[in-house]
């Protein structure tokens, strides 16, 4: 007979979550930065103006170190660090440096030619699959759309150039809406995303009757939560939505609404999605 042996480990599985420790060994690799430097960037860009961020500067800044046990309070507390598995607001964090930092001069000019350093791809690769999950988490039950509308659904899907009269100064801004209609007609996953020159927003859309309506939340750039609702009335046949944005105010917080109308983006690349 032949020996015995010990049997192979099977390979990781490519849907397994790495670890924050090897986001951020992809990301000290891509800007040619040491890893120290890059979790303080991270931490100091995710510092909210009154307060701490979420996660904490300290928890941030924590993820690499080796991982330890600590006794608190009496009890012995296993700290994984840079083994933590990725959460996703950590990777809207990563996500936005890689996407807000100038890389170095070799990534410049590989960037003149279309090409992005493998590291620099990986990483925000990884970040998106966190927060694709997430998504997916979050809206596992959809919004739910009147019975037998999928194919006005369908119709009007797409990508729509906003303009919309701000509350606080009363001028009209540009801004984009893009409507997603993915999944099937037994699951359907209608995604909205809203994107205006100082946060985008994402969520669910839905059709009730003749009117979409889009939930949706985001962050800004100081990590402050903004929350709003789109209702818009739809025309059968017409590539244009108009209705109101209605939400929490950015300086005061009191509740406003803002009239809008959008219409059709005829010739948006399928890769806006």
């Amino acid at each position: 007979m032949p020996p015995r042996t010990s049997p192979e480990p099977a390979p990781p599985s490519s849907h397994a979550r790495p670890t924050v420790g090897h986001l951020l060994e992809l990301v000290a690799q891509a800007f040619g930065l040491n890893k120290a430097t890059v979790i303080n960037e991270i931490a100091r860009n995710a510092a909210a103006p009154k307060g701490d961020s979420d996660p904490s500067r300290e928890t941030i800044l924590s993820y690499i170190k080796e991982p330890r046990s600590a006794v608190v309070q009496g009890k012995r507390i296993s700290r994984r660090n840079k083994q933590t598995p990725i959460h996703h607001k950590f990777a809207h964090l990563v996500l936005n440096y890689l996407d807000g930092q100038r890389p170095d001069k070799g990534y410049l000019e590989a960037s003149h030619t279309g090409l992005k350093s493998s590291s620099w791809q990986e990483a925000r690769a990884i970040c998106a699959r966190i927060l694709r999950e997430e998504r997916e988490r979050r809206f596992k039950h959809p919004l739910g759309s009147d019975p037998g509308s999928q194919s006005i659904l369908e119709r009007i899907a797409g990508v729509y150039a906003v303009c919309r009269q701000e509350t606080h100064d009363r001028n009209y801004h540009q801004e984009l809406l893009i409507l997603r209609n993915a999944g099937t007609p037994s699951a359907p996953r209608c995604y909205c995303t809203y994107v205006s020159d100082q946060v985008v927003t994402r969520g669910e859309w839905m059709l009730i009757g003749s009117v979409v309506h889009c939930s949706m939340s985001g962050l800004r750039q100081d990590n402050s939560h903004e929350i709003g609702g789109l209702y818009l009335a739809h025309i059968a046949d017409y590539d244009i939505l108009t209705g109101f944005l209605a939400g929490a105010g950015t300086d005061v917080k009191i509740p406003v609404a803002m009239p809008l109308v959008a219409i059709r983006v005829t010739n948006s690349h399928p890769t806006i999605y």
